[in-house]
């Protein structure tokens, strides 16, 4: 199957509470949208009318800590295709279980400090025989690097697709990722992910012309890397940029420059 085109990519968060708290995870200060969801739905039907159907990448904190987030699901997959991350604590079949299949895929991310292997595999067996696509995928913090590929061979026993994402930040007084270990290097590799070292300072790329960053409340901005506004989509003041502009960062922390 060849993989779905997209006018135009968003990664929202929509909210910034989540409960497993991470201490590594910037995204858990607890903030909602203070925008309602008909004014939400709106600005995402403004951006349809605007670009055609886009692919929005919901992300948090974790989604389901969003009171409103049925209605706000279901009115996107009208429009819409949805990718939504989740860490699966809740059973979240009863949420989206009305939902064309074809509109949306899930992002489901994995916890070993918080859910076992098994546990969590099983959510994913359940998502899937309900019809809905589900992947699983793990951020490589340096505390579970050494048990990745382990993570990977039962994840494949099990028919679940599995990929790792860059822990970008500062541990035991490093540099995320530019100091991973030739060791946990080959594990990201080892898992096909893009190269973790892209340089990209002063190159003009997609963010802020195919793909951006939208938080709770409505801010945007080209890529998670810039400090950039690109107005704000709740209030309408949201713009891609008319042409690519050189990057504000060294390297692509979360290859969004793909898009």
């Amino acid at each position: 199957m060849k993989p779905l085109k997209f006018n135009k990519t968003f990664a929202w968060d929509i909210c910034l509470k989540c409960d497993y708290n991470c201490f590594y995870c910037h995204a858990n200060s607890g903030e909602l949208p203070q925008a309602s969801p008909q004014t939400i739905l709106k600005a995402w039907q403004n951006v349809f009318d605007k670009y055609g159907k886009c692919k929005i990448c919901i992300t948090g904190g974790e989604p389901f800590n969003y009171p409103e987030i049925i209605q706000v699901l279901e009115g996107l997959a009208k429009n819409h295709f949805i990718s939504l991350t989740t860490n699966l604590k809740s059973d979240i079949l009863p949420y989206i279980e009305k939902l064309p299949r074809d509109t949306i895929e899930i992002n489901a991310t994995f916890h070993p400090e918080r859910d076992t292997l098994q546990n969590f595999a099983n959510k994913i067996i359940t998502l899937k025989n309900a019809g809905f696509k589900c992947e699983a995928s793990m951020l490589l913090h340096p505390l579970f690097a050494k048990e990745a590929l382990y993570y990977k061979d039962f994840f494949s026993k099990h028919a679940i697709h599995f990929t790792l994402s860059k822990f970008a930040g500062t541990f035991n007084n490093l540099t995320y990722p530019q100091s991973y270990t030739s060791q946990e290097l080959y594990v990201f590799y080892a898992n096909l992910q893009p190269s973790l070292d892209t340089p990209c300072a002063d190159t003009a790329c997609n963010a802020g012309i195919a793909y951006a960053i939208i938080n709770y409340n409505g801010n945007a901005y080209p890529c998670s890397a810039s400090k950039t506004s690109l107005g704000n989509l709740f209030d309408g003041t949201f713009n891609f940029y008319q042409k690519k502009v050189k990057c504000e960062s060294i390297f692509c922390v979360l290859n969004e420059k793909q898009y």
